[in-house]
């Protein structure tokens, strides 16, 4: 068969074998057993500038404009993928349906030239459409479910924050008082201007007055026991020549620390904050716990190990305590000094 071919018949076949032209199988059969890819290659190109017709060029000029499209390998490259793995795949490499779109196009100009390719191309993208459509509406179900609980958790926060038993009528001491972000909250409750303006209104003519001489006596009708019975703590302390430390301070007051030492600061005479430096003489400290447990922490030559210092942790959330760094580390001197205690026994 190959002595009946001309040197223009081989360079025909190589040509229209890269062409994707539908071949004879003995003629692709003969060009595998024959040529290396880039004889084939090399024979096709000499076809093009030698021999080819005026539509030859436009077809092949057609091709080119696929081939060099920037995605048309990496999407071809999934043909033996089943459909599923193939659309993880192209997502992984950033390309989504739209891209997959895009070539689809493309082939559809010249699909006579490309059948197979056109064919595969269409069935996944039909099948990453798809898929795209229903992510679309399951991040769009999100997104409204995401909504809804911005705007009920702004609506419950608003009709407690104006309850009459809130004593806390300051807004940055109330979001700190119940542990609540209040850039976050502050957004929620923005998106009530239009869903429930009525009760946005509300806050608003609450939290401009905030400041307001009603709402310092309010508070203070609420703090000052609180502060009292901080003294007392104090006071005791001191008989015994000692000073008390945040363990003393939670064993009997539930009010946050940090809290009533800056509201007492911000509002009281430079004295009265003095007494409750006697819980924490340092300034408070923002290190995680559980982000500065180490092997081994030493305090006045008392060792505690990793699973020493888990127990503590699990002792302050045991007693209601917040397991904060500070209280932590009051807690292990307690235990330091017991320990001490123990030894000279």
């Amino acid at each position: 068969m190959s002595q009946k071919f001309s040197k223009e018949a081989y360079y025909k076949a190589a040509f229209e074998y890269c062409l994707h032209h539908e071949l004879r199988k003995d003629v692709i059969q003969l060009l595998d057993e024959m040529f290396s890819s880039t004889e084939v290659y090399s024979m096709s190109i000499c076809y093009l500038y030698n021999y080819a017709t005026a539509e030859e060029l436009n077809l092949y000029q057609q091709l080119r404009s696929i081939h060099e499209y920037r995605d048309f390998w990496t999407i071809l490259r999934t043909k033996d993928m089943s459909l599923e793995d193939a659309e993880k795949s192209l997502e992984s490499r950033g390309i989504c349906s739209n891209q997959i779109h895009v070539l689809l196009l493309k082939l559809e100009k010249c699909k006579d030239i490309v059948p197979e390719e056109y064919i595969y191309v269409h069935q996944l993208w039909s099948y990453c459409n798809q898929h795209t459509k229903t992510k679309k509406e399951v991040r769009m179900t999100s997104l409204e479910k995401k909504k809804k609980e911005k705007i009920e958790s702004a609506e419950r926060f608003i009709r407690l924050y104006l309850s009459p038993e809130n004593p806390i009528t300051l807004y940055a001491l109330y979001c700190e008082y119940h542990g609540i972000d209040r850039r976050k909250m502050t957004n929620n409750i923005v998106s009530l201007q239009t869903v429930n303006p009525e009760l946005y209104q509300a806050f608003r003519d609450v939290y401009e007055k905030e400041n307001s001489e009603e709402n310092i006596h309010k508070l203070f009708e609420y703090i000052t026991p609180i502060y009292n019975r901080a003294q007392e703590i104090v006071l005791q302390y001191q008989e015994k020549g000692e000073d008390p430390d945040l363990i003393a301070y939670y064993e009997n007051i539930l009010f946050p620390y940090p809290l009533l030492l800056k509201i007492v600061r911000h509002y009281c005479p430079k004295e009265q904050g003095e007494i409750l430096y006697r819980f924490h003489k340092n300034n408070l400290s923002r290190l995680n716990v559980m982000d500065n447990i180490t092997d081994q922490i030493q305090i006045n030559g008392v060792s505690f190990s990793r699973e020493d210092q888990y127990q503590v942790v699990e002792w302050l959330k045991e007693n209601g305590m917040p397991v904060s760094y500070d209280v932590f580390m009051d807690k292990l001197r307690r235990l330091a000094k017991e320990k001490q205690k123990q030894k000279h026994l």
